[in-house]
């Protein structure tokens, strides 16, 4: 591991908590403080099967028309009672109707939600009162190093684009992201 990722993963973990910083790999951070990973890679097919054998869900996907509701009835009824499924990404990959049932109903361990189908959340969401969900604002993002890495980015495209150079993080406009 490099010594920037070394001392920003030891600033990231607060006792038992962890907080992944922007933009770095949370596969290193979790085998960092000892978590034991799948050797395998599971393909879109494979899905059920994974989340079968996952404690814990983290969706950090783009919104596509591939990911849009991807994670509804069935997807949910592969999950193990006690799976807690994370969502950093966008709220339309998650069926609200599904996930409110399953949560309600104690099929799923829990949810920690940092955006939703709609925001800001409505009030009369019943996931503002059910016990097993956590609602974050939004910001799993933000880490004290966002701007900097923001800037970092800026300069870099820019020589890169006065060079002639290709640009890092380019959107692409046919795969949605």
């Amino acid at each position: 591991m490099a010594a920037r990722e070394d001392a920003d993963l030891r600033a990231a973990v607060r006792g038992s908590s962890l907080t992944v910083p922007d933009g770095q790999p949370l596969v290193w951070a979790l085998r960092a403080l000892g978590h034991r990973l799948p050797d395998r890679v599971y393909g879109p097919d494979g899905l059920h099967a994974l989340l079968a054998e996952s404690d814990i869900v983290v969706l950090a996907a783009p919104l596509t028309h591939e990911t849009d509701g991807f994670i509804d009835d069935a997807a949910i009824a592969a999950m193990r009672r006690d799976t807690w499924l994370i969502n950093v990404a966008r709220g339309r990959l998650i069926d609200d109707t599904a996930l409110i049932r399953a949560l309600t109903d104690d099929r799923i361990g829990g949810v920690a939600l940092d955006t939703f189908r709609e925001e800001p959340l409505p009030q009369a969401s019943p996931l503002w009162d059910l016990p097993n969900v956590i609602v974050t604002p939004h910001t799993s993002w933000s880490s004290a190093r966002v701007l900097d890495r923001s800037i970092d980015l800026f300069c870099d495209n820019l020589r890169r684009f006065r060079a002639g150079e290709p640009l890092r993080n380019v959107v692409d406009r046919a795969a949605g992201y």
